[in-house]
């Protein structure tokens, strides 16, 4: 079984407004046209994949992203080495009622345990967007790295 990190979704949201992120952009070396953002904040890392020129979330269309290609994840969540599952605020503290919590909010707990319950990649990416970003544009590509 594996072991992964979850975290509810109110403790993500102020993980992600409540820390200093650094902040790296590149190209997705597996496919063209494809960018992300690195966010790191001590052993925490979000990798968040976008396609260049893509509008602002603020604008008034339905789809405030572009699909990716297939086989491309919109966005990634570690602590450490481990993967990080956001879900429901309610299901959390229904499923982690007795398990012990770190200061950020994260219980380590196998991955069968919450898959299922995993919350929507997209609407978290565009909650890293607004609430991380710190005032600075997630979506620039301005400052391309080849490589971090």
């Amino acid at each position: 079984m594996d072991e992964v990190y979850c975290i509810s979704y109110s403790d993500f949201g102020h993980l992600l407004m409540e820390n200093s992120w650094e902040l790296k952009i590149r190209r997705n070396d597996q496919c063209t046209g494809v960018y992300e953002d690195i966010l790191r904040a001590g052993d925490i890392t979000i990798v968040r994949r976008f396609v260049q020129g893509i509008p602002s979330l603020f604008a008034e269309d339905e789809n405030h992203e572009p699909v990716l290609p297939e086989g491309i994840e919109r966005l990634e969540l570690k602590k450490g080495e481990l993967k990080v599952i956001v879900i429901g605020s309610f299901e959390f503290d229904s499923l982690f009622l007795d398990s012990q919590r770190d200061q950020n909010g994260f219980v380590k707990t196998t991955a069968n345990k919450v898959e299922a319950k995993a919350y929507d990649g997209e609407a978290l990416s565009e909650d890293v967007v607004i609430l991380a970003s710190d005032g600075r544009d997630l979506n620039s590509i301005s400052s391309v790295e080849l490589g971090v």
